[in-house]
């Protein structure tokens, strides 16, 4: 149960980078990319993981991007 576990936990940390920081991360910054992740989160009904996504807003750089929250549902 314990390997299980901990090739979840991996696959996990593989999905959060390939999404923050792609190796060919093409014409999306990284702050684009942690608000995309974390509205689909929010959208999906994800809290923990929205939460998480959200976290990493200020690292990445949210002042290149306009957060305008008028389309939020």
């Amino acid at each position: 149960m314990l390997e299980r576990r901990a090739d979840l936990m991996a696959l996990t940390e593989a999905s959060r980078k390939a999404v923050l920081t792609p190796v060919e991360p093409g014409d999306l910054s990284r702050a684009l990319r942690a608000l995309i992740a974390a509205r689909a989160s929010e959208r999906l009904g994800g809290t923990r993981m929205k939460d998480h996504y959200y976290e990493h807003l200020p690292a990445a750089g949210t002042s290149s991007i306009s957060l305008d929250w008028s389309m939020r549902m």
